[in-house]
């Protein structure tokens, strides 16, 4: 269904590979940036809009905007095999929750996904309606997101839990450090050793961030 010369925007540096093998529905609500890639066997849909940002990759058998509500997929991410993006779904207040229902009793909910940049999702993980997935955050493979992800946050699980975080090395690389090491670095809320620890490499800010990002967890976690 569609074709990607009904797209609102494609950017002429931008791959759609194998298009004869996807899915567009909608398509004149599908914008897609300079040097994204799509690949084939995929379902994008233009709902209510479907932006794909620059250099993005959408692997095959992916389900992007699923609902028809609204989708933003920053720069420089993507998702891996078999993730569904979701954002729609049907009022569950109503007993009447089918798409084949009569059109006067569906009462569809249509909310706004949004992808920041630099995150990564992993195969199979479904991003449920109204989800942000912050800047530079990793989803798990098969993860079912339920809830809003904070900025360099690593989330696993059924329903997804933040598990990590991403750090800056002192080569210049990021690592992944988990809840335990990150809780025991960050106890004294020492902004100090938590940037010594990394090298210096880490931004004052950035270790900041950190401690707050576990404080406001350790939160969470207690009943």
């Amino acid at each position: 269904m569609g074709d990607i010369h009904s797209f609102a925007y494609i950017d002429p540096s931008a791959r759609v590979l194998d298009p004869q093998l996807s899915i567009f529905l909608q398509p004149e609500r599908i914008r897609i940036g300079a040097h994204s890639r799509v690949d084939g066997l995929v379902k994008l849909q233009g709902g209510e809009g479907l932006t794909i940002g620059k250099h993005v990759h959408i692997a095959s058998h992916c389900t992007i905007n699923a609902g028809g509500g609204t989708v933003e997929f920053g720069d420089h991410s993507g998702c891996s095999n078999g993730v569904v993006i979701a954002s729609g779904m049907p009022d569950l207040s109503s007993l009447y929750i089918s798409a084949a229902d009569p059109i006067e009793r569906q009462w569809p909910l249509h909310l706004k996904t949004v992808i920041g940049k630099h995150v990564v999702i992993f195969a199979n993980a479904t991003i449920l309606p109204g989800v942000k997935l912050g800047y530079g955050c990793i989803i798990g493979a098969g993860a079912v997101v339920t809830k809003d992800v904070p900025a360099f946050a690593v989330a696993m699980g059924v329903p997804a839990r933040i598990v990590g975080r991403r750090v800056n090395q002192a080569d210049g690389t990021m690592a992944i450090e988990y809840l335990p090491k990150l809780r025991d670095l960050a106890a004294e809320r020492d902004i100090e050793r938590v940037r010594a620890h990394y090298g210096n490499a880490m931004p004052e800010q950035m270790a900041v961030d950190l401690v707050n990002f576990v404080d406001e967890l350790t939160r969470e976690m207690v009943p």
